[in-house]
């Protein structure tokens, strides 16, 4: 659900999406169930400077689901000396994500501008943990929840103008700085 209101240089799109999951799993006699609700909620705002010119800002919560083959209880062969070993009672990891934008065109001197910034946080992430096993190359590695939380942050940059049909002026940029917590349990 959706709603927008525009009031002057503004335009707000507020949400909210409802999720219903249910997962079952059945492996060697055990069952593992997990059902739950979710509300996950978006926002947008964008702020009309001139027609040509704009500022936006989105917010976003989504749900992220690992792939099945990590459920699965048991040992997978993935080299000759590498072994993988799923968990069947993982849980999904949820994320935040927010990003800042700029943008401006001018026809008059033919000029571009474009900024963002993101940023994003996962709770949850599945990670891996490998066991070596003592006095061989032998590796097992086995999925886990993280119990630490995983940071991104990216920006971009763009300017660009054209002086006649034969010169134009370009400048980028991009940064991105990511933070990675790791705990092997």
């Amino acid at each position: 659900v959706h709603y927008r209101l525009k009031s002057g240089m503004f335009t707000f799109t507020p949400g909210v999406s409802g999720h219903a999951y249910s997962v079952k799993n059945d492996q060697f006699g055990e069952e593992t169930t997990d059902n739950f609700f979710r509300l996950l909620p978006d926002f947008n705002v964008r702020m009309q400077l001139k027609n040509s010119e704009q500022i936006t800002f989105n917010y976003r919560m989504q749900t992220q689901f690992t792939d099945v083959s990590r459920f699965a209880r048991g040992l997978v062969l993935n080299s000759y000396n590498s072994l993988f070993s799923g968990v069947p009672d993982l849980e999904n990891a949820l994320s935040h994500n927010v990003s800042l934008g700029y943008y401006s065109f001018n026809m008059f001197n033919y000029t571009n501008v474009f900024a963002n910034i993101n940023y994003n946080k996962s709770i949850d992430n599945i990670r891996n943990t490998s066991v070596f096993e003592p006095g061989s190359v032998v590796n097992i590695s086995s999925p886990f929840n993280s119990d630490f939380a995983d940071e991104s942050l990216s920006a971009s940059g763009r300017f660009q103008r054209t002086f006649n049909k034969y010169t134009r002026v370009n400048k980028s940029q991009n940064m991105a700085r990511t933070r990675f917590k790791d705990t092997g349990s």
